[in-house]
């Protein structure tokens, strides 16, 4: 009895981890399109913002998306809003920022 709970236990925490990772590649490939805000991207792919967010600092984390530029949000219209892209084509033009603390 006790194995098949902890079978069951597994197969739904392998199905989280498996929805999650396939969150994260919609966000990304989003993200890659053209710069877009959180909202935008969260509306397009149908993921909570909250989730997105969570997504966005794992992808800061490792470098892979890059603040385009600030403005107004389509959706909220919201004021500072950043606009993000995985793209790097798209982060050619933005100034390098020193490191404070290389890895």
């Amino acid at each position: 009895m006790e194995t098949k709970k902890a079978a069951e236990a597994a197969t739904v925490e392998k199905q989280g981890k498996d929805i999650h990772f396939f969150q994260l590649q919609q966000t990304q490939l989003s993200f890659y399109e053209k710069p877009k805000t959180m909202m935008m991207v969260a509306r397009e792919i149908g993921v909570d913002r909250a989730n997105i967010c969570w997504f966005m600092r794992d992808l800061r984390t490792n470098g892979a998306v890059w603040k385009i530029r600030v403005g107004r949000c389509p959706i909220t219209r919201a004021e500072g809003v950043g606009f993000w892209s995985t793209n790097p084509k798209y982060a050619e033009g933005l100034p390098k920022q020193l490191e404070l603390f290389p890895l």
